[in-house]
């Protein structure tokens, strides 16, 4: 990686985390499970996906992937919230609520990233018919 690769990362990342955040006040609540970490880990995983389905097909620059897959979704997605909220649950004894969380997380992010790679397949396909 160049110094101007790090750069991209950096800015990619810093909006990422402000968008995350904004996600965070904006879907605060009173529900047992944190909404602003669920919608930021599957707005990520939809967009990677999307991002990665690009990439592989030759159709996004390295230095977008950069900016876009390694900083903006790695500073929107939160794995280190979502541990520690996890964490709590177990802490709390409240064994439902724990794997209710993290299958929720891991299944959700995983259908969102499917999704994402799919829907830029199909807009790809679609833009060279």
């Amino acid at each position: 990686m160049k110094p101007f690769d790090y750069m991209l990362v950096f800015l990619g990342g810093g909006l990422g985390s402000m968008a995350r955040l904004a996600l965070s006040y904006a879907l605060a609540g009173s529900l047992w499970l944190h909404l602003g970490t669920l919608v930021a880990n599957m707005a990520a995983a939809l967009v990677a996906g999307a991002l990665a389905q690009r990439l592989a097909n030759g159709a996004l620059a390295q230095v977008f992937a950069f900016l876009l897959t390694a900083g903006f979704c790695g500073g929107l997605s939160t794995f280190s919230t979502f541990s520690i909220e996890s964490l709590k649950f177990l802490q709390q004894h409240q064994w439902v609520l724990f794997l209710s969380h993290a299958l929720l997380h891991m299944v959700l992010s995983l259908v969102a990233a499917l999704s994402g790679w799919w829907l830029s397949a199909l807009i790809m396909r679609n833009m060279y018919l």
